[in-house]
């Protein structure tokens, strides 16, 4: 049989109503820890009742944390067409990989040429990172190739499987980066040559 439900005590986990007598949450399985901000003396003095104590589910907005920003420093002058023209250095470099590896810093040149005659400091930073990063990869690349060709193949032993997880990392990392400027916020590609300044 239930136990009354004046007799129950708030899961400090889930929300859910713990019997008295019970040392688990029926819901979640956890263990009950009393919390000394609920006892049950408090509850007495003021009229409320123990399921009057249960807080919400976690995850709903009252039990969330404000939340931060993911990314490097946010400005606040960074206007909408900005941050489109630094998603766009972006996300055209990660079309240029999908379509061949080559072209991909084609999309970042352009950005940056544009944008900085046109003084827009955010996008043109963007742009420069996405070009640097892109040329960078290319150089890393040719770098592979001729290594590979130079020790007859056998640097392909490490090479291809290397390849595979850099092509992941640039992946993820140029959709960080396009995260990034469409939230305003400054974003650094990792293993860049800064060969344009």
């Amino acid at each position: 049989m239930e136990a009354p439900h004046h007799d129950r005590r708030p899961c400090a986990h889930c929300g859910g109503a713990i019997a008295a007598d019970a040392t688990t949450c029926a819901d979640c399985g956890r263990a009950y820890i009393p919390d000394p901000a609920h006892d049950d003396a408090a509850t007495a003095d003021s009229g409320a009742t123990a399921t009057d104590r249960i807080p919400p589910p976690l995850g709903t907005p009252s039990t969330l944390p404000p939340a931060e920003p993911l990314g490097g420093d946010r400005s606040p002058d960074v206007t909408a067409e900005s941050r489109n023209w630094a998603v766009a250095a972006h996300a055209s470099a990660l079309a240029g990989v999908l379509l061949g590896g080559l072209p991909a810093f084609l999309g970042p040149l352009i950005i940056w040429l544009l944008r900085r005659d046109a003084h827009d400091p955010f996008a043109t930073a963007h742009a420069r990172h996405a070009l640097n990063f892109n040329l960078s990869v290319i150089i890393y690349s040719i770098a592979a190739v001729v290594l590979s060709i130079v020790t007859l193949g056998l640097l392909l032993l490490v090479v291809v499987p290397l390849g595979l997880v850099a092509f992941v990392g640039y992946l993820v990392v140029t959709i960080r980066a396009t995260l990034a400027a469409s939230r305003g916020e400054d974003y650094r590609y990792p293993f860049t040559i800064p060969l344009v300044g």
